[in-house]
């Protein structure tokens, strides 16, 4: 039986060797409103060496694939084809800085900062 999927999520922590886990967000609707949980998958990728094993926690993968039954594993995924998206050092680091706001307020001023 022939299986193919696309997944789209985050890359997690490396298992062993070739075995990756890829997470990805679920909305779930409670009482109070959408909260997220997280799926985990563990995915074989072609190479021990490879960008996808060695790439950051958190980077974003777009991937195809198959499903299939390892005997150590059990049910993993088979990476055929992905793109993943990894940010710029420099663009990781978030840096806010306070402004005097700039133009009318409805608000009085020192009710609201921006």
């Amino acid at each position: 039986m022939m299986t193919s999927l696309s997944l789209s999520g985050r890359l997690g922590k490396v298992k062993e060797g070739r075995f990756r886990y890829v997470e990805v967000d679920r909305v779930v609707y409670t009482p109070l409103g959408g909260r997220y949980k997280v799926d985990s998958f563990l995915v074989r990728f072609p190479s021990e060496s490879g960008f996808c094993i060695k790439a950051p926690n958190g980077s974003l993968i777009f991937m195809k694939g198959r499903i299939e039954v390892d005997e150590k594993q059990g049910m993993i995924i088979v990476d055929e084809f992905d793109e993943i998206f990894t940010a710029r050092p420099d663009l990781k680091k978030t840096i806010s800085m306070k402004e005097e706001t700039k133009g009318v307020l409805p608000l009085a001023l020192g009710e609201a900062e921006c």
